[in-house]
């Protein structure tokens, strides 16, 4: 008995080749109407569009993963006095006008001076005296118009989840959930590795947003990592 191969015949693969030549055109043709006849501040509308919709997506994600459906979410409400909310404004908006030739994006440049009085109210209507300041020289961290990100340092001989230096950003400047996975596989490793979570943040009694925590570096890390 003859067993017949199951090769595709030759007119398929012509079709095959066909459908490929058709679809590449395509996307040649789509190329060529976005570099060069769509205009420039239509194309910046589109981008923006594709990018708003893929971190909705994402966000919406990660609010229905069990990541964030854990009911011990902490709270943070954070009060900065508008004096001091306004040096923060200032500070960030020297920074949009620090281009950097070298590097060809902005730059912040951070001074001990930065640093302004607040206060942290946590679940329990638990106060605590802090300070912060923006976080980060780069536009990632301040460039959005709603969402900076700050650095906090606790004054008192309190802590917020073990921590008395610690910053908060939107989850999109660590790749959302990238990060906080990142951490976890440290700490299964045995390796040194920060305290990253995901926390509700409201300012000035704004509505309160997902925020990433992410611990700054003292000596409650290597305490924290057993390490001391």
């Amino acid at each position: 008995m003859k067993i017949k191969t199951l090769l595709p015949k030759k007119s398929n693969k012509k079709l095959a080749i066909k459908y490929f030549l058709y679809i590449l055109c395509f996307f040649i043709f789509i190329h060529f109407m976005y570099q060069f006849l769509i205009p420039l501040n239509l194309k910046i509308r589109l981008r923006k569009k594709f990018y708003n919709t893929v971190e909705t997506t994402y966000t919406n994600f990660l609010l229905d993963s069990s990541l964030l459906h854990d009911n011990t979410l902490p709270a943070i409400k954070l009060d900065i006095k508008k004096k001091n909310w306004d040096m923060i404004a200032f500070n960030r908006a020297q920074a949009l006008n620090n281009w950097v030739p070298g590097i060809e994006r902005q730059v912040m440049v951070k001074t001990n001076n930065d640093w302004v009085n607040c206060q942290l109210e946590l679940e329990g209507g638990q106060k605590i005296d802090a300070k912060t300041r923006l976080k980060g020289r780069l536009i990632d961290h301040w460039g959005d118009d709603e969402n900076w990100s700050l650095n906090i340092h606790i004054k008192e001989e309190k802590t917020f989840q073990g921590m008395k230096d610690f910053s908060i950003q939107h989850p999109k400047t660590r790749d959302y959930a990238v990060e906080w996975l990142f951490h976890q596989i440290l700490k299964k490793l045995d390796l040194i590795c920060l305290r990253y979570g995901f926390c509700y943040v409201s300012i000035n009694g704004s509505p309160a947003r997902i925020y990433a925590f992410e611990e700054g570096l003292d000596k409650r890390l290597i305490e924290n990592n057993q390490l001391r």
